[in-house]
């Protein structure tokens, strides 16, 4: 399940916090389910990614990392 911000590029998308993330996640309990740990969008909503990281490492898979100077997705 991936979690985007609602800040700067997905305006009233819902599910934009660690917290609300990891409660689904937690819930379906299934080794199959985890979180994608987009660091652009999670600095953007949060910051403090290393401790967010350390504590939840189990229930995120895989981390995601891109440049921005990527040309958008068609």
């Amino acid at each position: 399940m991936e979690l985007l911000n609602s800040k700067v590029d997905h305006h009233d998308y819902m599910c934009d916090h660690n917290r609300l993330g990891l409660q689904v996640v937690q819930a379906v309990s299934s080794p199959r389910v985890k979180l994608l740990f987009d660091i652009y969008h999670m600095q953007i909503m949060e910051g403090d990614l290393v401790r967010t990281i350390q504590k939840n490492i189990d229930w995120i898979r895989p981390l995601s990392y891109r440049r921005r100077s990527r040309p958008p997705r068609t």
